[in-house]
């Protein structure tokens, strides 16, 4: 690996950390679909899964975040493109958290992270686009 990488950056590129990051988002996903369930429901627990699974949700899109890219040529615009992605992310989840649990500041949360997101899905298609040429250019490089 490369000495510039910071720690996280390292800890992100292991195997085991992206299975444990998918597992986890399985889980958080569920956690919070029941919670959504149940607060439709009127239950009172629904507020503790709500806020577990959506939080937990928000923690596995900003640490995803810090997953390198595979191909050497695209790191500089991948780091930062998956950072902005990442953390727009987050803040939308903990906005739609906020929304529903009727907690002060949701709106301006959602307005940030939704805004940062829609400004980051051109850069997105972009790049996805201009790595797919480079896989179909240079099919021996493909790890």
């Amino acid at each position: 690996m490369n000495d510039q990488q910071s720690t996280l950056e390292k800890i992100a590129a292991s195997q085991g950390f992206k299975a444990f990051m998918k597992k986890l988002a399985i889980f958080a996903g569920i956690v919070t679909v029941v919670g959504l369930v149940m607060k439709l429901c009127g239950m009172q627990e629904s507020e503790m899964l709500l806020v577990t699974g959506m939080s937990t949700l928000a923690l596995v899109a900003f640490f995803c975040s810090w997953i390198p890219c595979p191909y050497e040529g695209f790191r500089g615009v991948w780091a930062f493109t998956m950072k902005v992605t990442g953390i727009s992310l987050a803040v939308t989840l903990l906005g739609l958290l906020f929304l529903i649990m009727h907690w002060p500041g949701a709106n301006l949360m959602l307005i940030v992270g939704i805004s940062l997101l829609i400004l980051d899905i051109p850069v997105l298609i972009w790049l996805y686009r201009l790595i797919k040429n480079h896989k179909n250019e240079h099919p021996e490089k493909d790890e």
